[in-house]
């Protein structure tokens, strides 16, 4: 038993230094912005150094350009080719193209640079695997998104025994895998379909958490 407990104390410190974190020091900022933004989501820098933003409550999807501190908005809002119902956040994919997720008409946009080029419908496999809603992308031609139960019409309360599926789904392919499951927040929900069956209105009120008072029992 002293063996083991000896083991176990001389491991301490090296663990703990283990997981000290890398300080990363940063070099003084050597250019700047004039124009303000409210609520940036997402920034991706492209290889000739000008970055793409979504400030979805302002500005939308825009390019900026550090070196002639140019702003320029991408596309517009609408339901048109190449435009969007909400600027979602922006997500590199392989070279200088990116994706952007349009949720709310249940489709995706592709960029090259600073050009929105291709608008990928709803019946994509893509789209229907994630009904629109991707929280990340891969530069080996996956996304990845968050896959939950079918909410039924009306209002409805999910609880701590509900879960969501974390899905990677491959953009070429099609193909579903199902990383994890997590717990979901308790929220209150109010769905309206129409007389096709799909979503006409949703709406979500998220529950103040709970604090766990459960203990786990720790033996000699």
């Amino acid at each position: 038993m002293r063996n083991v407990l000896a083991v176990t104390i001389l491991s301490i410190p090296a663990l703990v230094g283990a997981q000290q974190p890398a300080v990363i020091k940063l070099q003084p900022h050597n250019a700047r912005l004039e124009t303000a933004f409210t609520a940036i989501t997402s920034i991706r820098e492209l290889s000739d150094g000008r970055i793409l933003v979504t400030d979805p409550r302002d500005l939308q999807l825009v390019v900026a350009d550090f070196r002639t501190g140019d702003v320029r908005q991408i596309s517009r809002r609408g339901g048109g080719p190449g435009e969007y119902g909400f600027a979602a956040p922006v997500h590199a994919i392989a070279g200088d193209s990116s994706l952007m997720a349009d949720f709310l008409q249940r489709r995706v946009l592709l960029l090259d640079q600073d050009k929105i080029v291709a608008t990928v419908a709803a019946d994509n496999a893509v789209i229907r695997a994630t009904q629109g809603f991707i929280t990340f992308a891969d530069r080996v031609g996956n996304v990845v998104s968050q896959k939950s139960s079918d909410p039924p019409e009306g209002q409805s309360t999910t609880s701590m025994k509900d879960s969501t599926a974390v899905i990677r789904v491959a953009r070429r392919t099609g193909r579903m895998d199902t990383l994890a499951m997590v717990l979901v927040r308790p929220t209150v929900r109010t769905i309206t379909r129409n007389a096709k069956g799909d979503i006409s209105f949703s709406s979500a009120r998220p529950l103040r958490l709970r604090r766990s008072t459960s203990s786990a029992a720790v033996g000699p």
